[in-house]
């Protein structure tokens, strides 16, 4: 009849009851005939229920004497301060103080006579705490679970989400997800004891991640419980679940003089090995130093503003506005800086058109029943999924424990996403949240501030921001033209675009200017409709004075570029029209091609009829019109995929191939690309394979 819910006691004498339900209790690992959960009353008597009468009886553990206190019996039983409370299935929560609430659910009872309970048992929101002289207070509006109440309106518990909470007391650092947290106060200093999924059952100061392992992952520990006797916690705990007396395990620690060690597991964080921005979501002005960054996202003094930590703004966040990806286009558009565009959800409901200086944002959130393994696999895919014609990826990293979808191990998903950043050239931007404003973020877990520190010290810089200009083709204009205006007065845009007129015009772009030759401050796109292929004016005067090619269809799609009706700043406003097609300009630039050899059979047999599998992501502003495969000094030639004569085939999209090995032995594989311009990359060569027969 008794629940499971009982667990060892420990009192102020450091005697420890057991026992649960259906199994016999036991004082100090002796056994207690006829007695079932029994809980200490004061630190003489112990309640607990009589098995052979089903009633409630107080137990003198100096002379044995059992008095009977309540004719019925209990599912649950908690005592203290000279007060016992029982919870009874189809009869509800009473007590030694002639409580009785038929519909509530019992929590605690603490050490000065205070009870715990949930107003509604059934659905278990909420939790108050009715003191021994009647006054009722609300604790949480949340659902609590192991609640140890300690007196004097002060409490510890967890959450359904594994987060401890307190109340009257400090705050309390946790490693890893948490069961059972147990409080007690030394010489002015409050230390908790829980289960950690991270490193077993351990105790340590409220705020130091130092302490002590009582238990370690693998060694059965069960309903640990503790006691303050001066600077010395004694602390039981039960080896199996069933709580027999032989099951009773013990330990004292001196908390002054027994050594502590550092209880977090060491993480080794790989090195990214190139620029890539970091940067955290700050909900208020911070009012302590940054966490380690390169970047800053303002999310409500600058609504959206990204910023180096100089000052200088260089992008903006944009999410949808009303549930669309069509908002997000539409904001990117029409932006004066490039945008991080963001879709609330790890899965977009389709990939969005997006300019080309923009970031596509992916949510990179471990949910809760994802292992760190687990996850990193699912983000391999999806961005090996993702076309290559977006060219920065952003992941929005996690770093807070409030969603309760999500997962509690923050610190076992800071090295996935360093190696996501490291072996995606794309991915040159981590948004983190949250650092300051939000609670359970960066600064409510110091345990894993080493850990982004060393993800930090693992990049090589800032990435060098696009003015749109790849190999010698204007792929952005939006981006071009903000690169030309860096740093220039917009109230002073006539003169300004007179001035860049010729850096317009090298690309194809065109003016709008008046019969006086006075820039009106939009600009017209080529579209390669109608024949115009080149927006930019002949060396005519006239077209030189009005700035853009007198043939009708160059004038289809119009930009404006400075914000006439309200800041008068520069802005870019997309009017629409046939799309935008870039032209080449003369001084082409070499084509940076970059391969990723993501994964590859390293030991294949010449027999095996389906040869060897490599899979590999191309990175390329040009199209990729040939892959090579070979493995080098084998004496064999080379595999060549020749794809310039397959037009509706471009080596960016290809995600592996295969190929049949011929001579036994052990070769670097190598990948080699090469583009429409004639520029050629390949692989690092560091990737071995055996060929056995």
């Amino acid at each position: 009849m008794f629940g499971r819910k009982i667990m060892p006691r420990i009192n102020e004498q450091s005697n420890v009851f057991m026992g649960v339900g259906g199994l016999p209790g036991s004082l100090n690992g002796t056994l207690i005939p006829d007695s079932t959960g029994p809980q200490w009353y004061n630190y003489e008597l112990g309640i607990f229920q009589q098995p052979s009468t089903g009633k409630l009886v107080s137990y003198n553990i100096n002379s044995g004497i059992r008095l009977e206190v309540a004719s019925r019996g209990a599912n649950d039983l908690r005592a203290g301060g000279n007060v016992w409370a029982a919870w009874l299935s189809g009869y509800g929560l009473y007590s030694s103080t002639g409580v009785y609430l038929p519909d509530a659910g019992l929590l605690d009872v603490g050490p000065d006579g205070a009870i715990g309970f949930t107003p509604n048992r059934q659905s278990g929101i909420g939790a108050d705490v009715l003191e021994i002289d009647g006054e009722i207070w609300r604790l949480t509006d949340g659902i609590v679970y192991d609640l140890q109440l300690l007196g004097q309106h002060r409490a510890i518990w967890r959450d359904e989400g594994h987060i401890i909470h307190t109340y009257g007391i400090p705050s309390c650092i946790q490693i890893g997800s948490v069961w059972r947290p147990r409080a007690v106060k030394v010489d002015g200093t409050w230390f908790v004891c829980y289960f950690s999924d991270l490193v077993g059952v351990v105790l340590h100061p409220f705020d130091s991640t130092e302490g002590w392992v009582i238990a370690p992952p693998g060694v059965d520990a069960f309903q640990h419980d503790m006691i303050a006797i001066g600077i010395v916690i004694e602390l039981a705990w039960s080896a199996r679940a069933g709580e027999l007396p032989e099951d009773l395990r013990e330990r004292a620690i001196n908390t002054f003089t027994e050594p502590r060690v550092q209880l977090i597991p060491t993480i080794k964080i790989p090195a990214i090995n190139k620029p890539c921005w970091l940067g955290w979501f700050e909900f208020i002005e911070p009012t302590i130093p940054f966490a380690p960054s390169n970047c800053i996202l303002r999310v409500r003094t600058e609504p959206g503003t990204i910023r180096e930590l100089e000052g200088n703004q260089f992008a903006l966040w944009v999410q949808s506005l009303d549930g669309t990806v069509e908002s997000i286009e539409q904001q990117a558009a029409n932006s004066g800086h490039p945008t991080v565009c963001y879709w609330d959800g790890r899965d977009w409901p389709r990939l969005p058109n997006l300019p080309l200086n923009a970031w596509l944002g992916l949510q990179a959130y471990c949910k809760s029943y994802e292992s760190p393994e687990k996850f990193e696999l699912i983000m391999r895919s999806y961005i090996e999924g993702i076309y290559l014609n977006y060219p920065k990826i952003a992941l929005v990293c996690q770093c807070y424990t409030s969603n309760d979808s999500l997962t509690k191990d923050i610190r076992g998903v800071v090295p996935v996403y360093a190696r996501l950043a490291r072996d995606y050239p794309r991915i040159n931007m981590l948004l983190a949240f949250s650092d300051q404003g939000r609670a359970t973020g960066y600064n409510d877990h110091p345990e894993v501030r080493s850990l982004w520190q060393d993800l930090f010290n693992g990049i090589t810089g800032e990435p060098t921001m696009s003015n749109g200009v790849v190999n010698g083709v204007l792929v952005d204009p939006q981006a071009y033209f903000f690169s030309l205006v860096a740093g220039k007065n917009p109230t002073n845009y006539i003169d300004v675009l007179n001035e860049i007129g010729p850096d317009l015009y090298k690309y194809g772009l065109g003016q709008q200017k008046d019969s006086g030759c006075t820039p009106r401050a939009r600009l017209f796109l080529p579209t390669g409709n109608a024949g115009c292929i080149n927006a930019a004016p002949d060396n005519t005067p006239l077209e030189q004075c009005l700035g853009v090619k007198q043939h009708p269809p160059c004038w289809e799609h119009a930009v404006d570029v400075v914000d006439s009706g309200g800041s008068g700043g520069w802005v870019w406003v997309d009017r629409g029209g046939p799309a935008y097609v870039p032209i080449s300009a003369p001084e082409p630039e070499p084509s940076l091609i970059t391969i990723l050899i993501l994964a590859f059979d390293s030991v294949v047999g010449r027999s095996n009829p389906n040869g060897m599998l490599i899979r590999f992501e191309v990175a390329s502003a040009r199209p990729i019109v040939q892959i090579e495969l070979d493995l080098e000094g084998d004496g064999e030639p080379s595999i060549v995929n020749n794809l310039l004569n397959e037009p509706r085939r471009d080596g960016r999209y290809l995600r592996a191939l295969a190929f049949k090995p011929t001579v036994n032995g052990t070769w670097p594989l190598r990948v080699k690309a090469k583009d429409d311009l004639g520029n050629v990359g390949q692989s690092n060569g560091t990737h071995m394979v055996t060929v056995t027969f």
